[in-house]
């Protein structure tokens, strides 16, 4: 992989975290929360280790979805499909991101998530036909306007009732179109926390893949490097968006003072998805429950 036109972009993200707290604003455009704080280092512990823990869970539920419709073939949705990037650790203990030696984790797949990061939407449209752009094999981004917003709130909203409305639904079905509702909601809450301006989402198809033959303290090393890279990359949302640091956003969101910060949470958390794939998470059975004719 080759990351050299993205290297200024990644390298901003591995300041310290405490470092990070303090920036200066890289435009007179945005406006700097009035309620924009340092926080003391035992918070910032607390917080960073309340963050890696929800990533964990969050990747985990995500994965028992994943099974359910890929791994017992019950939906041929290409949102579901293979792809992403592949972390393996073999018996020597070596890792190898997509069979590349790697000594950075973190930085790697953080790269592999911003490669096409600032690409215009008719940029975007161009690139991700052509095989020959160096991005080709990075996920691009999404990028929804107001109507169509509110056109895949009301069709995810008809699917959903369509699948409640089936005598014996399985859970995990309903439990799906019902998320897909709130995404596309959470959607349009971006929307105007963003004052009407569009926002770019990473396709879902951005997943992290981590092979391992047994739980080691590498693969813990491993799993919380991965974890790190989600942090890393909301973090650049975060400070593009709001102008501040996910780490001081998710602080003041714990006071629930104000509904705006976690709403700001959610979407960012919309925007970069806990999505980590490890062989060795136990995932819930699967019920063989047929989807409702259309």
């Amino acid at each position: 992989m080759k990351f050299n036109n993205r290297n200024n972009m990644i390298r901003l993200l591995f300041i310290p975290f405490i470092a990070m707290l303090m920036f200066s604003c890289e435009s007179d455009s945005k406006k700097v929360d009035p309620l924009f704080y340092q926080i003391s280092v035992a918070d910032s512990t607390r917080c960073m280790n309340e963050i890696f823990g929800k990533i964990r869970s969050d990747a985990q539920e995500d994965q028992r979805r994943y099974d359910y419709f890929v791994k017992k073939a019950m939906w041929g949705c290409g949102l579901w499909s293979l792809g992403g990037i592949e972390i393996e650790i073999d018996d020597a203990g070596k890792v190898m991101i997509d069979n590349l030696d790697s000594l950075n984790v973190t930085e790697c797949i953080v790269g592999y998530f911003l490669f096409n990061r600032n690409l215009t939407e008719e940029e975007t449209a161009v690139a991700s036909m052509d095989p020959n752009h160096p991005g080709f094999n990075f996920p691009f981004y999404n990028n929804f306007g107001l109507e169509e917003i509110q056109r895949r709130i009301k069709k995810t909203q008809n699917q959903a009732d369509d699948i409640m409305s089936v005598d014996g639904a399985d859970s995990v079905l309903v439990e799906y179109y019902a998320s897909k509702v709130d995404e596309w909601k959470l959607k349009l809450i971006a929307f105007e926390l963003l004052d009407g301006k569009t926002f770019d989402q990473i396709s879902p198809q951005a997943r992290v893949r981590v092979y391992h033959q047994k739980v080691s303290k590498l693969s813990k090393k491993v799993l919380n490097e991965i974890v790190l890279a989600f942090y890393q990359v909301r973090n650049y949302e975060c400070m593009r968006y709001f102008n501040e640091t996910y780490l001081s956003l998710y602080d003041r969101a714990q006071n629930k003072t104000r509904k705006t910060d976690l709403e700001k949470l959610d979407v960012l958390e919309m925007l970069h998805p806990a999505k980590i794939l490890d062989n060795y998470w136990e995932t819930q059975p699967v019920l063989q429950t047929p989807l409702p004719e259309k």
